[in-house]
């Protein structure tokens, strides 16, 4: 069963990560922000991303997409609510297509194309929790965060750091270890939940408040 969490900011994070395990050097904290998103994302814990939109302005066909295609939840243009036409798979290689009426939104990657040459899109999906700074927020659960320092230290040992106690394999399993446990700690929609909640979504337009009021009632 998932629950509300407090977060922490990256930093912190971070900071706990060098005590943990005596880290020296400071030359990878730059790209250990980076990996902090990917290691949440294959824990999968849905309490680590929130509901979030963005409006995105359009430039001679083209628009930047604010998320991955597999994050998105709808595109608007104007009032219009633009039609996924794509199968799941396509979906998750970064490729769909979105269209209402004679308004096309083709996605590829991280890119937007459209048929039409300027106006603004405005993109509903689940994202990392990130503040005005840039600095990414983390569920403050012990589980969540030990499987985040574990996944970090086994992405810096892979990388070449030396640390005299643990390798790369050690490391990697004990993140293992921690995945599950930090699942069932913070929360993890199951399939049926998450197609729940996406047909709930449809109806509402979101700020943080009601998100969490929406996301909790499907549990």
């Amino acid at each position: 069963m998932s629950h509300l969490v407090a977060y922490i900011e990256d930093d912190e994070l971070i900071a706990e990560f060098i005590d943990k395990f005596n880290i020296q050097g400071t030359g990878w904290m730059g790209r250990a922000k980076q990996w902090i998103p990917t290691i949440a994302d294959r824990i999968g814990s849905s309490n680590f991303y929130q509901y979030q939109y963005c409006n995105v302005e359009i430039k001679d066909y083209k628009a930047a997409l604010p998320c991955e295609a597999k994050y998105l939840r709808a595109i608007y243009n104007g009032a219009f609510k633009l039609n996924l036409n794509n199968s799941i798979h396509q979906i998750n290689k970064g490729q769909c297509v979105y269209n209402y009426d004679s308004r096309n939104v083709t996605i590829n990657r991280k890119f937007v194309t459209t048929s039409f040459e300027e106006g603004t899109l405005t993109f509903y999906y689940w994202g990392i929790p990130v503040d005005e700074a840039g600095h990414v927020w983390v569920p403050d659960d012990e589980y969540f965060k030990d499987a985040i320092k574990w996944g970090m230290f086994s992405y810096l040992l892979l990388r070449g750091y030396k640390h005299p106690i643990f390798n790369w394999e050690m490391a990697n399993q004990q993140f293992e270890t921690f995945i599950p446990r930090a699942r069932n700690s913070v929360g993890r929609m199951s399939m049926m939940k998450w197609e729940q909640f996406k047909e709930k979504n449809d109806l509402f337009t979101f700020d943080d408040h009601n998100f969490t009021e929406v996301y909790h009632n499907t549990l």
